[in-house]
C-alpha cells in the first residue's frame, strides 16, 4: 500500500504576478516582466467600419531592444533585494 507524505519545499513568490515558482530565477523573471507590463499595459487594436485605424501596443513586440534592456536591468535589481 502507497504511503503519502508531506514534504516542505522552498518555493519563491512573486507579488505582482501573485504566483509561487520552484526556481528563483523564473519568479525574478515574472515579477520583472509583470511590473514593466503595469508601467506599459497592452492596448487593443481599435476597429471603425470594419477598418483598423488604431494598431494597438503591445510593448515587448512594438520595441524589443527597449524591452530587452529594461527586462535585464530590472532582472538585476530584484535579484539583489531577493534574499538566497
Amino acid at each position: 500500500m502507497p504511503n503519502v507524505t508531506i514534504q516542505t519545499a522552498k518555493v519563491w513568490y512573486s507579488p505582482t504576478k501573485r504566483r509561487r515558482y520552484f526556481s528563483r530565477s523564473s519568479a525574478i523573471h515574472a515579477e520583472a516582466k509583470a511590473l514593466i507590463l503595469i508601467r506599459y499595459p497592452t492596448e487593443k487594436p481599435e476597429h471603425e467600419q470594419g477598418r483598423m485605424t488604431y494598431p494597438g501596443y503591445h510593448f515587448p513586440s512594438d520595441e524589443p531592444e527597449k524591452y530587452g534592456r529594461m527586462l535585464r536591468r530590472l532582472k538585476r535589481i530584484i535579484s539583489k533585494h531577493i534574499e538566497q
